[in-house]
């Protein structure tokens, strides 16, 4: 079973918000030092660990998921119309 932020923090005798500082990228911005951000990268990568992204979204209360309906595939507009639509979502 996958680690938590949780138990990642525990195990390494940090805090929570500074695991989670480091793994959303914010440990320069909240000056967390480049030696505990090397000892929580390592442990994430030889735990493993993965972003749940679904317990994110319901964290965050945001998906980032766009929707597109289209009334018809058959309509020759609609597929180039999607493939344009979709480059320009992409970040």
């Amino acid at each position: 079973m996958a680690k938590t932020v949780e138990q990642i923090a525990n195990d390494l005798n940090l805090s929570i918000t500074t695991v989670r500082l480091v793994l959303n990228g914010k440990a320069e911005q909240y000056r967390i030092s480049a030696k505990t951000q090397q000892r929580i990268t390592n442990y994430v990568t030889e735990h493993g660990y993965t972003v749940n992204y679904t317990a994110r979204s319901l964290k965050l209360n945001k998906t980032d998921t766009l929707g597109l309906i289209i009334p018809r595939l058959s309509n020759q507009f609609f597929p180039r119309w999607r493939r344009n639509w979709r480059y320009a979502a992409e970040p």
